[in-house]
């Protein structure tokens, strides 16, 4: 099984989204482990983020932010830093470990609309750049 591991800077919106909707679109059988989490801890996940998800059909009864320290011993095949304190600040892992950067926008504090938007570009701009990176 292949791990990918989205880190965020403090926002668990971010990681969290990126985390279920790649679980959900990316097929099952390329064998992806898809990991969010954040290098600070916040545990507030905007609401907003949180009815995009379940729009898109995702169980949110579990999901709870991560943050670097929880997810740190993972041997993980790909990085994706998706906002620029994390790009400059991303630990080094045990091995080297490829590393994208993609700039979310913040969404903390952000309507609907944004987070609609991030998960649409998560779709159609992430995904295949993941899974173009992991092949």
């Amino acid at each position: 099984m292949k791990k990918v591991l989205l880190l965020s800077a403090g926002s668990p919106c971010r990681a969290i989204m990126a985390e279920s909707i790649l679980t959900k679109y990316v097929d099952e059988s390329l064998n992806i482990d898809f990991v969010g989490a954040g290098l600070e801890n916040n545990s507030v996940i905007n609401e907003n983020a949180m009815k995009i998800l379940i729009e898109e059909g995702i169980d949110v009864s579990k999901l709870a932010p991560k943050i670097l320290e929880d997810v740190e011993d993972g041997d993980f095949d790909l990085i994706l830093t998706i906002c620029s304190h994390s790009k400059e600040i991303c630990p080094k892992f045990p091995r080297i470990t490829p590393t994208i950067h993609m700039e979310f926008p913040v969404i903390d504090d952000e309507d609907e609309t944004t987070c609609k938007a991030l998960a649409e570009r998560i779709k159609t701009k992430v995904k295949p750049i993941i899974l173009k990176s992991i092949q």
